[in-house]
């Protein structure tokens, strides 16, 4: 019978790859939260995951592939949360509410590195850019798929492209403003409900209008 000792398989093969994958993944997450993306350094990784440069180089080309690696799985993270919000509830106002408590419960668990992944997708002709822009048309045609107007058809995935980009630019501006404290959270929700409900909300399902914050 042909074994394996545990070392060796932890080492070797595809779980081990995805194994050295993932810890450099989080230690670039860390590194980058703090120095961002155009002062961090492969070297800040490598001495964070505690590997090889070899090891690092085998799985990645450069400092950004790693942050184009960490802006797929942010984003396939927050596309799965709001798949789950959209399918907890039939109401159509509690929906929108939870897709955004989803995208704003993101940014409140890993504000400082998503604020680094934000501004490096916005910047024209950057990996993340391009990455950005296919992230948005899926999104788009998806969540317009779980939407209906009041008479049934389905939402155009430009309307819904158009929420997308207006939720990530209060997102920007919550960032640059400084940390995503609690209070910041707050009026994020209520200006991302006010553009979210009055743009998908149909008569029936419309909600009182929310208090404009200073």
């Amino acid at each position: 019978m042909y074994t394996v000792s545990s070392t060796a398989s932890s080492r070797s093969g595809p779980l081990g790859t995805h194994f050295r994958r993932s810890s450099i993944l989080q230690a670039a997450a860390k590194v980058f939260a703090k120095k961002g993306a155009r002062e961090a350094t492969v070297e800040d990784v490598l001495q964070e995951a505690a590997i090889a440069r070899r090891t690092f180089y085998r799985l990645f080309k450069n400092k950004e592939e790693v942050l184009a690696a960490l802006y797929d799985v942010s984003c396939e993270i927050l596309l799965n949360a709001i798949r789950q919000a959209v399918a907890s509830t039939d109401d159509p106002v509690e929906r929108l509410e939870r897709s955004v408590d989803a995208y704003l419960g993101l940014q409140q668990g890993a504000g400082d590195l998503l604020r680094v992944l934000e501004a490096e997708a916005l910047r024209p002709g950057s990996l993340l850019a391009v990455r950005r822009e296919a992230m948005l048309e899926a999104a788009s045609r998806e969540l317009a798929a779980h939407r209906t107007d009041l008479d049934g058809r389905a939402v155009d995935p430009l309307v819904m492209h158009g929420v997308l980009v207006a939720l990530e630019g209060i997102s920007y501006r919550m960032h640059a403003e400084g940390p995503p404290t609690k209070a910041r959270l707050d009026r994020a929700r209520r200006v991302m409900l006010r553009i979210v409900t009055a743009t998908l909300a149909g008569p029936k399902d419309a909600v009182a209008p929310l208090p404009l914050v200073r």
